[in-house]
């Protein structure tokens, strides 16, 4: 089954200072490329996967098109240079054909997009309908005041001290106050 492709992907924050980056680095340390550049080819590999392999296998595009798309410059090196240090840091799963690593376990499909999407949208019509108090029927209760913070109120302190001064020991009636 062909996935579509995405309008998205997921990127982690710190992928520069993972040890693949730190080994393409190295790999490509003859072309003198900065880190910067080094970053947009490696966004430029996602977007591109996103869009054109959202599958993550480039097996049926060549060596030169693929690189030239991530940006590869020709004053850089040969493109198989580029796809040899990818492959090599970890990007690229190794062999013959072009394919990203774990991009399937990592990006999420159009469907488990729009099911979780879905999934929201209803939680969210839960949430405002007037019926359950802009609460969801399975969620646990709000925790406030000393429940939460182990803090009484004063609010509740001094209601707590009227109660005992009337004398009602109906504990249904002392909590109703408070819902």
């Amino acid at each position: 089954m062909t996935r579509k492709p995405l309008e998205w992907f997921k990127v982690e924050a710190s992928f520069q200072d993972h040890p693949k980056f730190y080994r393409l680095k190295k790999q490509l340390e003859s072309s003198s490329i900065p880190d910067v550049v080094l970053s947009g080819l490696l966004v430029n590999l996602w977007a591109l996967t996103a869009q054109f392999a959202p599958e993550g296998d480039f097996s049926h595009r060549d060596q030169a098109w693929f690189a030239e798309k991530l940006g590869w410059q020709k004053g850089w090196g040969d493109p198989s240079m580029l796809i040899k240090a990818l492959k090599s840091a970890g990007y690229l799963e190794k062999g013959r054909e072009i394919k990203v690593h774990d991009w399937l376990d990592y990006q999420p499909t159009l469907n488990e997009r729009e099911r979780a999407k879905s999934k929201y949208e209803k939680r969210k019509n839960l949430q405002d309908s007037p019926g359950d108090s802009g609460r969801l029927r399975d969620s646990p209760p709000d925790r406030t005041g000393e429940e939460r913070t182990g803090q009484k109120k004063e609010k509740d302190f001094s209601e707590e001290k009227s109660q005992k001064k009337k004398g009602s020991s109906d504990p249904k009636k002392k909590w109703e106050d408070f819902s």
